[in-house]
């Protein structure tokens, strides 16, 4: 190749590269046809653009302090081919990595923000621009005509320069045109003001997305101002003005996507073809709100005609429901609607096809006529929820919370068991609050005085409260000043713990135990039969089985077809009612088996030094007592008066929820009615059977460690995300950042994770109560359902706010007043509007608790009512469910608020609902991940991002980023679905890690290292995993596989050309 000089009619030299033996001329054609800028320099900067400004080079995080490009670089010659020779890169060089600069992040962001306001000012002036520029159009035709006219005819040539010189004569100057307001005032103010203005790809792409939200928003402004008389004008403004949320976003794709192809040195059409096609993405799947005419179908059969006619008669009782309740029309007719899961197409389709209308329900004067409205209401036609069966039934079963389930297929009896939960919950937690002084005090006398304290738990298991006073009167001074406790306090203590002794037995008489007792009463329980009868030298052995045998069988309880015998299916607490019985005599059968061991009078002789360490220990004993006495009381409260109790003096579950359904007037099919009644029966009965103790145990390791340290911590913080997405960012952030008024403890929730992870007397779940409080976890998890419930607090106390606001707004707010009064109605009855005079007031009142009960309950599993059914059953099987408790109400979230309203055929709804959780949920936790990864030492990838993105979102479908690796990557779904439901491998790894250990040592070719220790230990709570990643092999490992992964360079991210195609030269 040669050198050739070229020189302009300005006096400019170029010089040029082209074949060798070339004529001027010639070298000149070269240049023209191969002529492409340089794109690329050491620095990635185009030799041919300005000098980056400061800011642009202060910002940005793939430069150092000098604002030098970091990373490696690939120095591989090009092909040229021209030539036919490899040409060395000089100047362009391809980055293969980079390593960003977090430092400069706040910069960064500082930028962006610049960037985004100078799109949104150039965007609204480039938006008057438009509606001004026929004038200006016509304008500068006149101004050119005269400037044709002046100079005598001639083309108009313009910009000087080498492509003046390729193009032609560049001698002819512009003539005076009328500018835009952007050009001639937005865009100079900006530059003057120091807004930083798109620098690279990336910026000028995101700055074209921007400029185009202000220019679809006026138009749609502009449209709501005319008013079309005709059907065809008023379908056009509604392709205007409805779906403004979908208009935006198209907007900012096609603004951005235009540029993207640009960049991509797509031509125009190219451009306006793919940026318009990606532009209809915002608007799949929604319907045309366009009116289409609706015909009759053709092919009606009796059956459809049947099916239809129903339809429109649940439809009917449904908004005689709804005005009865207050509700206007409209709002009657919407809720009916979305009860129902119908569209208004086709309840429209329906009513054509029946020739049937929908009764106004007004009389002859025009008001509503309650008489007629009671009529529809008494038929009662409505149909409810079917639940699934098969295949789908199993997994409803396995995955769907109980509480879902319950509310479809009756929401008045969903609302109580909500109740219940609440109830449940916080009358323990206050109960449990009174005894805990004199816990207190039996724990350090126990501590400090082993005698003394047998002494007088024997004394408090007979009854002798007045030698158990005394004994606290005369305590050790040494003891009294290690509680840190008065001796009033001390006695206080104790007093408190025998009114509320005396409170349960209250209680559980007004709600129906037929109960008897007998002198000073405190609870015992014979915790270990088999050596208290040994001891005593009674064998018992066959009579105690034919009593658990007969008990059994009472219950209904029959031997399992995996060999488990009917007697090995009661629980604990229920062998233990059986055995206190039994104290009566040595042979008696004489047990009245019907009645809870503590509705019995005692009957047993005084328990002696002799059978006492066969008893449960006191301290352990009273808060179980508590606990199974609490859940007595509110079963019954949960029926009320409409308990049924069978021969045996036990709740009969069938007969009481019928009772309930007669009184709701719900109308259930058989099918519908036996669910809800196992579902109750797992909630009620047999979710609260502790699982045997190795279950409990082996959950606690599990948790222990897999969740206790410090980024388990950090990745429960993405609780506060859900928040946002069941109100609004801006009550979760006040929530999060302001003053809390409703803590945790104010719902009872104290020591409760989830209904999974509580705290119990057990040794292991008090070490993991322990490891969740260092690591931080447990702050972390309060602090989001504290963000959870105030957010939900200051959405409803907005809801009420007498604070003015537009017309359009108040008109909005007093509609969602309607639907706040009519689903919070159902909830309270009565009581509702204590509730909302409670809101208003801001007193935090039980309602109040019990609202925001509701709305924890929504997002989090904090009872066994947001638990599935197979978990309540299988007592053991609840291994299984180990770490999947979260995921479950995840998945619920998802379904109640995308799959269910997709299938209602509110697909927009659905569409919304998915892109919030998508953006909020996902963007959230994807926040989350990466903080947890600079904690990590991980290097980050910004390609990566988006990945992590989808991950975040899969994840809740049992789809990690580890599980694909692992096995879905390489197709192997059954090792996935092992790994997904086999209890978590975390348990056995320190097993694992130690036999490899242990493989070394004894191996003489290969050599320990501190990896291997480290290694060792990083499932150790709470500081194991941060040291295995940081000052172990962690984060170096995850890095190398990283890099050994990544797939394309950087380089496109970054807006990097990394080829250029002609690489000659224009200097």
């Amino acid at each position: 190749m040669a050198q050739f000089e070229i020189t302009s009619p300005e006096g400019d030299v170029y010089e040029v590269t082209a074949p060798e033996g070339a004529t001027e001329k010639e070298a000149l054609d070269y240049a023209k046809a191969n002529y492409t800028p340089l794109e690329q320099t050491e620095n990635i900067e185009s030799a041919t653009e300005p000098e980056k400004s400061e800011s642009y080079k202060g910002s940005r995080l793939d430069r150092d302090a000098e604002g030098n490009a970091i990373g490696t670089w690939d120095e591989t010659p090009i092909f040229d081919p021209v030539t036919k020779t490899n040409i060395p890169r000089v100047g362009n060089k391809l980055l293969n990595k980079i390593i960003p600069q977090p430092k400069k992040i706040p910069a960064q962001l500082k930028r962006q923000l610049g960037l985004t306001v100078r799109g949104g000012v150039e965007g609204l002036s480039k938006t008057g621009d438009f509606f001004g520029s026929p004038v200006r159009g016509v304008l500068n035709l006149g101004l050119d005509a005269k400037d044709y006219i002046a100079r005598g005819g001639g083309d108009r040539v313009s910009d000087k320069g080498l492509a003046d010189l390729i193009a032609g004569d560049s001698s002819k100057k512009e003539p005076f045109r009328i500018k835009t307001l952007t050009e001639a005032v937005v865009t100079p103010g900006l530059n003057y003001l120091g807004v930083p203005y798109a620098e690279d790809s990336g910026e000028r792409i995101s700055q074209s997305a921007i400029e185009l939200l202000p220019l679809t928003g006026g138009v749609n402004t502009l449209a709501k101002l005319f008013r079309p008389r005709t059907t065809m004008g008023k379908n056009i403004q509604k392709t205007f003005v409805e779906n403004q949320g979908r208009q935006l976003t198209s907007a900012g794709i096609v603004g951005g996507s235009q540029q993207f192809l640009e960049e991509k040195g797509v031509g125009i059409g190219g451009q306006i073809g793919w940026s318009l096609a990606l532009g209809m993405f915002p608007f799949v799947g929604m319907k045309s709100s366009i009116n289409k005419p609706i015909y009759k179908d053709r092919n009606l059969t009796k059956k459809k005609i049947k099916k239809a006619d129903d339809l429109i008669n649940n439809y009917e009782y449904h908004i005689a429901q709804n005005l009865n309740d207050g509700l206007d029309i409209i709002v009657a007719s919407k809720l009916a609607r979305d009860v129902l899961n119908i569209s208004p197409t086709k309840l429209t389709q329906t009513l054509i096809n029946t020739d049937r209308e929908i009764p106004t329900f007004l009389n002859r004067y025009g008001i509503l006529d309650n008489k007629l409205i009671k009529q529809k209401i008494e038929t009662n036609p409505a149909k409810g929820y079917e639940p699934a069966t098969g295949f789908s039934g199993w997994v409803s079963d396995t995955l769907s919370p109980v509480s879902t389930i319950i509310k479809k297929l009756s929401e008045p009896v969903g609302n109580r068991l909500r109740l219940h939960d609440f109830s449940e919950q916080i009358n323990m937690k206050r109960r449990l609050e009174i005894v805990k002084p004199f816990l207190k005090v039996l724990n350090e006398i126990k501590k400090s005085d082993l005698p003394l304290y047998n002494e007088l738990e024997r004394n408090l298991d007979n009854g002798y409260r007045y030698k158990v006073i005394n004994t606290l009167n005369n305590l050790n001074p040494k003891i009294i000043k290690k509680l840190k406790m008065s001796p009033e306090e001390i006695t206080d203590s104790f007093a408190n713990t025998n009114k509320l002794l005396d409170t349960i037995f209250t209680d559980l008489k007004e709600v129906g135990v037929k109960i008897t007792r007998r002198g000073e009463y405190f609870p015992r329980k014979v915790d270990d039969l088999d050596g208290y009868y040994a001891r005593l030298g009674i064998v018992r052995a066959n009579n105690l089985k034919k009593l658990l045998d007969n008990r059994a069988a009472k219950l209904g309880l029959k031997d399992g077809e995996d060999g488990v015998l009917a007697r090995d299916q009661l629980g604990s607490d229920e062998v233990a009612t059986i055995i206190n019985n039994s104290l009566k005599g040595q042979g008696g059968n004489s047990l009245q088996l019907g009645k809870p061991g503590y509705s019995k009078g005692r009957t047993a002789g005084d328990v002696t030094e002799v059978t006492q360490p066969y008893y449960q220990d006191a301290v352990h004993r009273l808060p179980d007592y508590i606990k199974k006495t609490q859940r007595e009381i509110e079963l019954r409260k949960f029926f009320g008066s409409d308990v049924v109790e069978n021969e045996i003096g036990k709740i009969d579950m069938y007969a009481s929820i019928g009772k309930i359904m007669a009184k709701e007037k719900v109308n259930l099919s058989e099918k519908s009615f036996k669910k809800l009644s196992d579902l109750l029966q797992a909630r009620l009965i047999k979710g609260v059977v502790s699982s045997d103790p190795w279950v409990g145990t082996f959950k606690d390791i599990t948790y222990l460690t897999t969740i206790a340290n410090p980024y388990s911590a950090v990745v429960q913080s993405g609780d506060i995300s859900q928040s946002a997405n069941q109100t609004s960012l801006r009550h979760a952030v006040r929530a999060l950042v302001g003053k809390k008024i409703a803590k945790l403890s104010d719902v009872g929730l104290d020591n409760v994770i989830t209904a999974e992870i509580q705290s119990e007397s057990r040794l292991s779940s008090k070490v993991l109560d322990k490891g969740l409080g260092v690591s931080g976890f447990k702050r972390v998890d309060k602090l989001g359902k504290e963000t959870t419930i105030n957010a939900a607090w200051n959405e409803a106390r907005d809801l009420f706010s007498p604070k003015v606001i537009s017309k359009a707004a108040a008109k909005n707010r007093e509609n969602s007043k309607i639907l706040f009064r009519n689903k919070w109605g159902k909830v309270y009855g009565d009581e509702y509007q204590a509730f909302e005079t409670a809101l208003k007031s801001g007193e935090l009142t039980d309602n109040v608790r019990l609202f925001m009960w509701h709305k924890l309950s929504d997002t989090q599993p904090i009872s066994l009512s947001e638990m599935p059914l197979h978990y309540l059953n299988m007592k053991n099987g609840r291994a299984f469910y180990a770490l999947l408790s979260f995921t479950i109400k995840q998945l619920d979230i998802m379904k109640r608020t995308i799959i269910d309203e997709a299938a209602k055929g509110n697909v927009g709804k659905a569409t919304v609902g998915a892109t919030r959780y998508a953006a909020i949920v996902g963007g959230g936790n994807t926040v989350v991940e990466l903080a947890n990864d600079v904690g990590k030492g991980r290097n980050i990838n910004i390609n990566e991002i988006p990945q992590k993105w989808l991950f975040n979102i899969l994840k809740n479908f049992g789809i990690s980023e580890y599980a694909w690796d692992k096995s879905l990557s390489h197709g192997s779904i059954s090792d996935w679905g092992g790994d997904l439901w086999m209890p978590p491998g975390a348990v056995l790894a320190p097993v694992e890690d130690a036999m490899r250990l242990y493989h070394k040592a004894m191996n003489k070719d290969e050599e320990l290292t501190v990896d291997d220790f480290l290694r060792f230990f990083r499932k150790f709570p709470p500081v194991g995993s941060p040291v295995h990643h940081l000052l172990g092999e962690g984060a170096e490992k995850y890095n190398e596989r990283m890099d050994r992964d990544a797939g394309l360079p950087i380089s496109d991210f970054l807006g990097i050309d990394p080829i250029i195609e002609n690489p000659i030269n224009l200097r």
